[in-house]
């Protein structure tokens, strides 16, 4: 049986190339460590959409699935917001 995370990434290879897709930790930690370094989270991916149609089916497929989705921007705020918990 699949995984959640697999069904996901099969499904999320359909939408974006998979140059959008990371899944690296190196990568990913920049995305999901606040700027404090106390503050950090665990995800599946980290998404790099490039126009609304990428994203409206990412959030379509994500509600399907029930897979939480979390949107950063700059990731620049001092209250750690942008990071998932």
């Amino acid at each position: 049986m699949k995984t959640e995370r697999e069904i996901l990434k099969e499904q999320l290879d359909k939408i974006l190339t998979k140059e959008q897709i990371v899944s690296d930790e190196s990568i990913m930690k920049s995305y999901t460590t606040g700027w404090s370094g106390e503050k950090f989270s665990d995800t599946y991916f980290v998404l790099m959409p490039e126009n609304t149609e990428e994203i409206s089916s990412i959030l379509k497929l994500c509600t399907e699935l029930k897979v939480p989705i979390f949107i950063q921007g700059g990731n620049t705020g001092l209250s750690e917001g942008s990071i998932p918990d």
